[in-house]
This record gives C-alpha cells, structure tokens and sequence, in this order.
C-alpha cells in the first residue's frame, strides 16, 4: 500500500513521486488514455494540420520569394482553415489540460479512499463528473486572478533577465508559483467547504511552509520532464534531418517539391510527438504536487497517527 499521508522532506518529493507513478502505472495510465484519449487524438490530429499547413505556406514562399503577397494569397484562401484549426486546438490544449489535471486529483482522491488502486474506471468517471463545474470554475475565475499575476511576474523577471537578477527569480519563484496554483487547485476540488479564494490561500500557505523544500522538488522535476520529452523528440528529429540529407541531390542547390513536403510532414509529426509527450510526462508533474498536497495534510492533521490508533485492535 502507498503511504499518502507521510511526512517528507525535499528528497522525498521526488521520490515518492516516481513510486507513485510505478506503482500504479499501468491501473493510472491505462484509465487516462481512457478517459483523456479522445481529447489527445483530438489534439493531435489539429496540431498536425495547423503545423502541416503553416509549414507547406512557409516552404512556399521560400521557394517563390515574394514572401509578403504569397502570405497575403496564402490566408485569403486558407485564413478561414487555418483560423478554424487554431481555435479548436486552443479549446482542445485548454480542455485537455483541465481534463489531465482533474483526473490525477480524482485518481488521488480514490487511492485515499480505498488505500489502494482497487477501483474501477466507473468510479473515477463518476467522481470526475462531481468536479467538473468546480474545474471550469476554477479556470474561469483565475483567467481574470491569477494568469494576470503570472503574466506581470514573468514580464518582469524576463525584463530583470538582462540584469541577471531575473534568472533566480524565474528559477526560484516560477516553480514556487506553479506549486502554489496547483495545490489550491488540489484543495478547491477536495476541499467542499472552502471557496475559490480560500483555496487560493490555503495554497500559499501549504507553499510557504515547506518553501524552498516545495520549490526545489518542483524544479526538479520540471528539469526532469524536460529532459525526457527532448530525448523523445530528438529521436524523430534526428531521423527526419537523416531523411532529409539523403533524399536531396549533393548537386542540387535547392530541394525540390517532394523533400518539402517530406520536411513539412516530418515537422508535423514531431511537433503532435512533442505535444503529446509534453501531456503524458507532466503527469509526473502533476502527481509530485498530489504528493506535496498530501504530504502538507499530514503536516496539518497528523493523519496517520489518527489512522494507526483507529486501527489499533483490528487484528487482534
């Protein structure tokens, strides 16, 4: 059984993350495809032919020259696909990640419930949608909080980048920030009884109690998912330059038609690579702050140490 309420330090941010995620592997993974799949094929099959599109126009223009009136033609014949396109992957990168996000609470919520994965994807459908008007909610009501907040500190701190001190600052307060939303997002959908602007508090506190332990783990683990989802697209990447180098003539000065299209494919599928390694690797993501959250319950209410005395004398 994995120990949700546990009191941890830095390293174990980390680590209990990772067992986390391997322990309940294949019962966690195999429900999100489930659950989320739709929305992931949804999202790559836009990110596919917005990339396809924009790079055939691009590839287009650099064979024809006259950039500026072959863009113009470009949109008034496919301004209205490319505008389509755009808006229904937006509405899908916002939807799915909402989704991602509130099935790994709801999957915590039922490993507390049940002190195990012993459960099945009816019920994690059915406690899902008890979440769903607070998820939406949440989203809506940080659009005009917290994004403005976010978009002030980052412009900030890339302005303060020229003057090295906004490098720390992006390094120290970005994942800080990342944790603190993301716990209150924990505890506005677990928490029934406080609202939006209590959750939002709660968060800052759990933060700033276990500050620099909460940020280097959320750092770290962002370097790692980082690291994992280049070397996935690299592999494409790399074939695809492979690919490249051998279809063009040694003698040709310019590729022609067909290596175009190939390389505009090729960019294609590794930008839907790219997204869709980026939503499964920040599962661990989103897993490392559940365990933060659980890990600052215990810190509140000892939780375990109420578990084990209620079941003194169960196996006696």
């Amino acid at each position: 059984m994995f120990d949700l309420y546990k009191k941890r330090k830095f390293g174990d941010y980390i680590s209990d993350s990772i067992t986390f995620i391997r322990t309940f592997a294949k019962h966690y993974f195999g429900n999100y495809f489930a659950i989320n799949g739709v929305f992931l094929m949804i999202l790559a099959v836009g990110c596919y032919f917005l990339m396809e599109i924009l790079m055939n126009a691009v590839f287009a223009m650099a064979r024809q020259g006259q950039s500026q009136l072959l863009w113009n033609d470009y949109l008034n014949g496919s301004g209205g696909l490319i505008i389509t396109t755009f808006i229904i992957t937006l509405l899908m990168i916002i939807l799915l990640s909402l989704c991602s996000f509130t099935y790994t609470v709801v999957y915590f919520e039922l490993v507390d419930k049940h002190k195990g994965n012993d459960f099945t994807r009816k019920e994690i459908r059915a406690v899902f949608k008890t979440h769903i008007g607070r998820m939406f909610l949440f989203f809506l009501l940080s659009l005009i909080t917290i994004f403005p907040i976010l978009i002030l500190f980052f412009m900030a701190a890339t302005a303060l980048s020229f003057m090295v001190i906004g490098i720390p600052l992006l390094v120290i307060f970005g994942p800080s920030m990342l944790a603190w939303v993301s716990l209150s997002y924990y505890e506005y959908l677990l928490n029934r009884q406080i609202g939006y602007f209590g959750a939002l508090s709660h968060g800052l506190e759990m933060v700033r109690n276990s500050f620099l332990a909460i940020t280097g783990a959320t750092l770290i683990i962002t370097i790692i998912i980082q690291i994992l989802q280049s070397a996935v697209t690299m592999i494409p990447y790399v074939i695809g330059i492979i690919m490249f180098m051998v279809s063009t003539d040694s003698g040709n000065v310019a590729p022609n038609q067909e290596t175009f299209s190939m390389i505009s494919v090729m960019m294609a599928i590794i930008f839907v690579i790219s997204i869709v390694a980026g939503y499964f690797f920040n599962n661990l993501m989103i897993v490392s702050q559940g365990i933060i959250y659980y890990t600052a319950k215990e810190n509140e209410t000892n939780n375990s140490a109420h578990m084990e005395i209620d079941n003194i004398g169960t196996f006696e």
